[in-house]
């Protein structure tokens, strides 16, 4: 089941980044990357930056699985140049 929370998001990134670690992968610097905004997002959230939190914290949940859904297009073995080149130029 994909993530229905902000809490589950980080730890799919976190399983991500770990991954991409250990095959020096660099699709795990975007991960990085969206995990920080993730957590940024989710302090406005408890701060009450956002006019509806609840609605920021549905479109980052949708934004992480339209993520996921580009990525699972790229093999399990697929780089991050093939997996950008393929995203980038279409």
């Amino acid at each position: 089941m994909p993530p229905q929370t902000i809490d589950e998001i980080l730890t799919e990134l976190d399983q991500i980044i770990l991954r991409a670690r250990n095959e020096r992968d660099r699709l795990g610097f975007f991960a990085t990357l969206y995990r920080n905004v993730t957590i940024k997002v989710k302090e406005g959230i408890a701060a009450g930056l956002f006019e509806d939190g609840p609605r920021m914290e549905k479109l980052d949940v949708t934004a992480k699985a339209a993520m996921s859904r580009m990525s699972s297009t790229c093999s399990v073995r697929c780089r991050s140049e093939d997996f950008l080149t393929t995203h980038l130029n279409s």
